[in-house]
């Protein structure tokens, strides 16, 4: 597994790097730390006659921006020492060079903190948290970490509306490395539609089932289908202990409560959603649940090899 991490040497970074032992990557991932000095052009070295700072400003900048990025891998290696680790920094727009190295890089998730606060204030990469979930053509985590640190095994929720990208939400858990304890929950929201009706509807004989509500009712099925299928072949086969949740409400309000009451560790979700209804479209809300999660949130993107649904 391949790996993009943006770190910029705040509290926030070292919380996002803490974060990474409850994601469940394998022991012989490729990381690679970038560290970004925020600048749009080169300063000049002098204005007029009159001869500037702004060059000696220009290379203190780029030096720390090295050393932020050393001690990242200095901190991910004490974490993470079977990985093989590279550093990197350079110059510019945050997101911009991401995204850039992403393009370059090809990793399999780009890791960034939700908000940034650094020491030497430009390497503010939080502030693009969003900007990289939304651009990104990899999965990409943002990371906050436990609010209280505990050795107890993480707690997962995934979102879950059948459509291919929640799928591969599914299939990113399931081929990850957990330790034993680590519980999953796979939760659906049913929009407007009462919960009642949503299981009447599930179990319903398609006889029974009036011609009007017949998309719908094909819908759900799927979604039962997917839930099944995920629960017995793919994340209990990992040793997983799972769970399902079926609620009524906003799919944003739903996976945000129920991960803060329940003392989430991690949210994952698709980028977007393809279900023929559109209120049980989780993956359209990726942007809203990563900007107010209490815990980290994966956005999961779908990979070459995976285009078809379970």
């Amino acid at each position: 597994m391949k790996v993009l991490i943006g770190y910029d040497g705040s509290q926030n970074a070292i919380a996002m790097i803490d974060d990474l032992k409850l994601a469940g990557l394998p022991s012989d991932t490729e990381a690679l730390v970038m560290s970004v000095a925020e600048m749009w052009l080169v300063p000049p070295p002098s204005y007029g006659l009159a001869q500037t700072d702004y060059v000696e400003s220009f290379q203190l900048d780029i030096r720390l921006a090295k050393e932020i990025a050393e001690k990242g891998g200095t901190q991910l290696k004490a974490h993470f020492p079977t990985w093989k680790i590279t550093i990197e920094s350079t110059i510019g727009s945050p997101a911009r060079e991401l995204l850039k190295k992403a393009s370059e890089f090809h990793p399999d998730l780009i890791v960034v903190g939700s908000q940034g606060l650094t020491t030497i204030g430009r390497l503010l990469l939080g502030s693009v948290s969003q900007k990289v979930a939304t651009e990104a053509h990899s999965s990409v985590r943002i990371a906050r970490g436990r609010l209280q640190e505990t050795n107890e095994p993480a707690r997962i929720i995934i979102g879950a509306d059948g459509s291919p990208e929640s799928n591969e939400a599914i299939r990113s858990v399931a081929s990850r490395k957990w330790p034993r304890g680590t519980e999953v929950v796979l939760l659906t929201a049913t929009g407007k539609i009462p919960v009642n009706e949503y299981k009447a509807m599930i179990g319903a004989p398609l006889e029974n089932v009036p011609p009007e509500d017949q998309a719908r009712h094909d819908e759900l099925i799927s979604i039962k289908r997917v839930l099944e299928e995920a629960l017995e072949a793919q994340l209990r086969a990992q040793g997983l202990f799972v769970s399902t949740i079926i609620k009524e409400g906003d799919p944003r309000k739903v996976l945000l409560q129920e991960a803060e009451k329940w003392g989430a560790d991690a949210i994952f979700i698709g980028s977007r959603g393809f279900g023929k209804i559109k209120r049980l479209v989780l993956g359209s809300v990726s942007t809203a649940i990563s900007a107010r999660a209490h815990c980290s949130v994966e956005v999961v993107r779908l990979t070459e090899e995976n285009q078809n649904p379970l």
